[in-house]
């Protein structure tokens, strides 16, 4: 049965309204509460996780800070090759790319990504300007298998719903 709305915790609330039990939340609906207990229920759930790769430190950073106020859990890589090597290592829920980067671009990234990993949920984002007669490079993300895209400089909140909607999907 269901317990009282203010029992539970207003972040239940939205879900109890929709007569859906503690029992029957799974991810993504236990975001910002892994493991908490509400009266003899415990959710069974994990933090989603998200892989920033950005070659800029004060971007990673902002992202970061951003995503784990959120609820996420976030790992962070310098370029496409490490960001590679550490979605090897980790299996992520998200990857967040940058496109333009040493060694390694996103796009190249993107790639390798797709194709050893098929089913990665990839967002990419940029502030490279494009030239006359140079393809867009979040186009080209796109037809590589980014599922969103993002222009920098973006909003947080407009990052956050991007975020949300790629786990969720």
């Amino acid at each position: 049965s269901l317990q009282p709305v203010e029992t539970i915790g207003s972040w239940l609330k939205p879900f109890v309204a929709r007569r859906i039990t503690p029992l029957a939340l799974r991810n993504p609906f236990c975001l910002h509460s892994p493991g908490r207990i509400h009266g003899r229920h415990r959710l069974r759930c994990r933090m989603l996780s998200v892989l920033i790769v950005d070659d800029q430190d004060q971007i990673r950073q902002l992202i970061r800070d951003t995503l784990e106020r959120a609820g996420y859990h976030v790992e962070e890589a310098r370029d496409g090759k490490e960001g590679l090597q550490r979605y090897r290592e980790n299996s992520v829920d998200l990857v967040l790319m940058d496109i333009l980067m040493p060694d390694q671009d996103g796009l190249e990234a993107i790639m390798a990504l797709r194709r050893e990993f098929p089913d990665s949920r990839i967002i990419a984002m940029t502030g490279g300007i494009d030239g006359v007669g140079v393809p867009n490079f979040l186009d080209v993300a796109t037809m590589l298998g980014a599922r969103l895209t993002l222009q920098k400089p973006f909003e947080l909140q407009t990052l956050l719903d991007a975020v949300a909607a790629e786990v969720m999907s």
